[in-house]
């Protein structure tokens, strides 16, 4: 195909429906195909956690001198009653605990105001 200024233009055909396209086309006008393979995505590297030093079996990551009752949820550390963040149905250690989730703070509720006049008389003796 020759174009009016006298250069040859190239036509990108669709792969799924055959439909001929401009060659400054990025998706195919009938399907919308994309017209060229996107370029390969580099893996990201994830870094490790620090490393620190294992504690014995059955004792606590963070209080070596006492005994472990859960694991971590996350990074599978043993760790000890005081340790455990018990969070949506998962037990997870405070390193865990701070890095994944944000703290709960607890709701407080307040009382609505009642208002100082009321819109009709009550008996300050028996309330009717």
């Amino acid at each position: 195909m020759v174009s009016l200024e006298g250069r040859r233009s190239m036509v990108k055909r669709c792969s799924r429906c055959g439909y001929d396209n401009r060659d400054e086309s990025r998706f195919c006008s009938s399907c919308g195909t994309p017209l060229f393979a996107a370029p390969p995505m580099k893996p990201v590297p994830v870094p490790a956690p620090p490393l620190r030093s294992i504690t014995q079996p059955g004792m606590c990551f963070y209080h070596p001198n006492l005994p472990a009752i859960h694991i971590c949820s996350r990074c599978g550390r043993s760790i000890c009653r005081d340790c455990s963040i018990p969070r949506m149905g998962i037990v997870l250690c405070p390193e865990c605990s701070h890095r994944i989730l944000p703290p709960m703070v607890p709701q407080v509720f307040t009382r609505m105001p009642v208002p100082s006049t009321l819109p009709y008389h009550m008996c300050p003796n028996c309330g009717r």
